[in-house]
Order: C-alpha cells, then sequence, then structure tokens
C-alpha cells in the first residue's frame, strides 16, 4: 500500500479506537520500512491513550534506528506515562541528537505538568498568545500545550502566536509542533504563512511536518511548494513532500483532525 494511503488508513483506525487498531497499528510502529510511516504509527498510538502502550512504545525508542521514530515514542510515552517512567526518559535527555533529548524532556515535561491548558488558556488567551511571543526556552511542553489550545481557539491573534512559533522558536520540537498546529488550521491565511515559513527552515524534523502540513490543507496552492522538495538531499525531508503531494492530489478530504477552525 502506497505511504500516503496507508498514513491515512492508520489516521482513520486511531479514530475507531478496537483493539484490532491498536494491534494494527502496533505492527506498523514495529515493521514498516518507511520511518515516517511508523512515526505517525507511534504519533496515533499515543493520541489514543492506551496507558498499556508504554512499555511497547519504550521498546520502539530502545530499538528503532531512526530519530524522528525514537521522538515520537518518547512524547508518547510523556503523554501516557507517570513518574515511574521519568528515569526512562532521562535516559535520553543528554542524547547527542537534539531532537531525541528535547523530545525526552518534554516527556518529562508533561508528566510533571499538572495545569488544566483547556481551562487556563480558554479564560484568559491573550495572556497566552503573549507568552508563545514572549518565551521561556525552559518549558517546551507548555508551549506545545498551549500552541494546541489556541489552535482551538483559532482566531487571528491566536494563529498568528501559532505562525510565530513556527519560525522563532529556538526548539525544533516545539516547531515541529507548530507546523502540525497550522496544518490543522488549514485555512487560506495558514496555508499562504506555513508555504512562507517552510522556505526559511532548515530543520528535516520540522519540515517534515510543514510539508505534511501542506499536503492535509487539501489546498491546491499548497502544491507548488511542496513540489520544491521532492528532491531534497534529506530523506525524511524528500519523503514527505512525496507523501504530502500524493494526500493532495489523490484524497478529496486528508484527514486532519477536526477541520472546524474559524479566524474571525
Amino acid at each position: 500500500m502506497e505511504s500516503y494511503l496507508l498514513i491515512e488508513k492508520m489516521f482513520r483506525l486511531m479514530n475507531e479506537g478496537s483493539n484490532e487498531a491498536v494491534e494494527f497499528l502496533k505492527d506498523i510502529a514495529k515493521g514498516h520500512p518507511c520511518p515516517i510511516v511508523r512515526h505517525e504509527a507511534i504519533f496515533a498510538l499515543g493520541e489514543m491513550a492506551v496507558k498499556e502502550d508504554v512499555e511497547f512504545l519504550k521498546k520502539i525508542v530502545e530499538e528503532d534506528s531512526d530519530y524522528i521514530v525514537k521522538h515520537e515514542a518518547l512524547v508518547a510515552i510523556g503523554t501516557l506515562g507517570k513518574n515511574e517512567d521519568i528515569p526512562f526518559l532521562e535516559k535520553y535527555v543528554k542524547n547527542e541528537i537534539p531532537e531525541i533529548s528535547n523530545s525526552a524532556l518534554v516527556g518529562i515535561q508533561r508528566i510533571k505538568d499538572d495545569e488544566d491548558y483547556p481551562r487556563t488558556v480558554s479564560l484568559n488567551p491573550e495572556k497566552y498568545v503573549l507568552e508563545l511571543k514572549n518565551f521561556s526556552p525552559g518549558n517546551q511542553n507548555r508551549r506545545i500545550q498551549i500552541l494546541f489550545q489556541l489552535m482551538l481557539i483559532g482566531d487571528s491573534k491566536s494563529v498568528e502566536a501559532i505562525a510565530y512559533s513556527l519560525e522563532n522558536d529556538p526548539s525544533s520540537i516545539v516547531r515541529h509542533e507548530a507546523g502540525f498546529v497550522m496544518g490543522e488550521i488549514g485555512d487560506d491565511y495558514a496555508v499562504k504563512k506555513t508555504s512562507y515559513l517552510v522556505q526559511k527552515e532548515r530543520a528535516p524534523i520540522v519540515l517534515h511536518e510543514t510539508l505534511f502540513a501542506l499536503g492535509t490543507s487539501g489546498k491546491p496552492e499548497a502544491l507548488k511548494t511542496i513540489e520544491e522538495y521532492l528532491n531534497h538531499g534529506d530523506y525524511l525531508v524528500s519523503e514527505s513532500a512525496k507523501i504530502a503531494k500524493d494526500r493532495l492530489l489523490n484524497l478529496k478530504n486528508p484527514y486532519s483532525g477536526a477541520r472546524h477552525f474559524k479566524r474571525v
């Protein structure tokens, strides 16, 4: 099955939430030859929030050879894990690959963080818009959580703050999540802004996610930007561009979560 079709199937199974869906995703995460597909399978497992999968995710971190897969598994452990899982994550904090060390930190921060972001951000979104623009570099998970809550609010100031993070945040993990969020928003402004910012980006993990965001948008005007990366020297980037192009051209409604965001 073509990668873009398999990813689409995995996202649909993520919403289904059955035991069969979980096992299918685990098989893909363990054995598919494309690291991007394995990464997306891990993302889907993390979204399904099956607590028993933490040990499976630890094995992925230990055994998978690709940093983008390790990254997604470390973040998912933070989403699903408990305090007793922190020592495992701490082993990767000093990894020489920034995307691995930062993902481990995000995982630890996520386990320790007890703020109710849906409530606090919705009560005072302007405060969190300013926080993204005047960020403290210490807590990457906090900035990611704010990104997702501002995505749900979706007004002009919120989307502009997300775009600011995509362009300026010092962490490639946070910029990567900002790229994902822009794809989830997927309106004309988000596509135009993402098309511009992707050309300023250098980190492959961020290029991957922003290209996916453009492919998810379903907007024909995103194709030109995507095609510029089809022959990129980094496999993660070129393969992401190929999958994004396939999704844009072949899927009438690429899955991207709840497409209900409106800018006002």
